[in-house]
Order: structure tokens, then C-alpha cells, then sequence
């Protein structure tokens, strides 16, 4: 069985009966790395999704020459 590695909590936070913020806490081998609302983490989605996506433009890139 592996190891877990990573692991987010949501918190969200209600006021006069509708969601006013969630926010996010990421951790890595059980230490934290990051913690942000929601607008942080889809900000750090999106720079990891061009960052890996990114890698395998370069992996095509280097197949195709």
C-alpha cells in the first residue's frame, strides 16, 4: 500500500445563511505547503497546468526533430 502524499482541506465559511469564502490547505508528506482562497488556488491550478503542459510540449518538440 503507498503512502499518502498529498492532501487538501476546504474550509468554507458562511455568513447570514450563503458562502462568503473557502479557503484551501495543501499538504505534502503530511507538512504544509500552501494555504489560499479559492481565487490563490485556481491562480496556482493554472500555472501548474502550463507548467506541466509545457513538459510535454518540450517531450513532442524534441519526438518531432
Amino acid at each position: 500500500m503507498s503512502k499518502l502524499r498529498f492532501r487538501v482541506e476546504k474550509s468554507s465559511y458562511y455568513s447570514g445563511g450563503k458562502k462568503e469564502n473557502e479557503e484551501f490547505t495543501i499538504y505534502g508528506y503530511g507538512d504544509m505547503l500552501c494555504s489560499g482562497v479559492r481565487e490563490d488556488i485556481e491562480e496556482l491550478y493554472e500555472q501548474l497546468t502550463m507548467a506541466l503542459n509545457d513538459h510535454k510540449e518540450t517531450k513532442n518538440e524534441k519526438a518531432a526533430k
